[in-house]
């Protein structure tokens, strides 16, 4: 008897806080009601289950002073607006840690969420 178990290229989930700022003054600090991130910001979102990277990287291993991309291309919204990625990849420091960096684009208002998602585009 055989068995076929598919197994998904990614999986991503956000943490909580789930974005917070890049650079800047307030780097470091979290996106929110209060905090706002204007045009042009850069800002990092946190997450899991992006996939494979390269350069390959053993499930167990931290990232350290390379940086480790996704090889799957990932996209992420603002208020249902594409934005810049300016990296996907592994977090410095941590292990099956990802991170997504990009940019606020003009003309969003309000508060409201982003996501981010790996896929074959």
């Amino acid at each position: 008897m055989t068995f076929d178990i598919k197994v998904a290229d990614a999986t991503p989930a956000l943490y909580d806080p789930a974005i917070i700022f890049a650079a800047g003054g307030r780097a470091g600090s979290v996106v929110s009601a209060t905090n706002t991130a204007a045009p042009g910001d850069v800002l990092t979102s946190f997450c899991t289950g992006l996939g494979v990277v390269q350069p390959a990287l053993g499930s167990d291993s931290v990232a350290v002073a390379a940086l480790h991309t996704t090889q799957l291309p990932v996209t992420a919204t603002a208020g249902g607006q594409s934005v810049t990625v300016l990296f996907a990849g592994l977090t410095p420091g941590f292990a099956g840690l990802y991170q997504v960096n990009f940019i606020v684009p003009a003309g969003l208002t309000g508060s409201r969420a982003s996501r981010s998602r790996p896929g074959r585009h």
